[in-house]
Formats: structure tokens, sequence, C-alpha cells
């Protein structure tokens, strides 16, 4: 496998946090959300499982569960769209 694409020097950034939220998953491949030092601003990212896994590891991820994937997404769109009403369906 080509991992050396993942080695990454961590020395000086110890304190840095990295965020993974899956999305989904499609054959042999998953979907995934990938953030830096806050879940707020993410690329979206497909992987094979095991390379996934494998990505995870080297940088300590922290996943996103559900229920804070959905409170990330309401701030996304009150961001986006303005404040919106409690009763407001995102």
């Amino acid at each position: 496998m080509a991992m050396e694409m993942f080695v990454r020097d961590n020395s000086a950034n110890d304190d840095v946090k990295y965020f993974v939220r899956v999305k989904g998953k499609r054959r042999n491949f998953i979907e995934f959300d990938f953030a830096i030092g806050s879940p707020d601003l993410a690329v979206e990212l497909v992987m094979p499982v095991d390379l996934f896994e494998e990505f995870c590891r080297r940088y300590r991820t922290i996943i996103i569960g559900r229920d804070d994937g959905e409170s990330i997404d309401v701030e996304r769109a009150q961001w986006r769209h303005g404040t919106l009403d409690p009763g407001d369906v995102v």
C-alpha cells in the first residue's frame, strides 16, 4: 500500500486535533469529512476501508458521532442562512 502519503511529523504540533465524521460506506469505500483543528470546516474524502483505518490511526483522529455531527450541521446552516427558529428543519 502507498501509505507514505500519510506520514507526518507531528512533534511540533502535538496539540493539533484531527476530526473524522463518517458519512457513508459504499462497497469497500468510506466517505467521510476530515477536519484539522476544529470540526467546523472539513473536506470530503473517500478511501478504501483499510486505508481509512490506517489514516485514522496515524492522525489519531477524533471520531465525530451522530449527535455531534447533527449539531455541526445545524451550526453550519445557521451560519449560511442566518438564525433558525427552533421549529425549522435542517
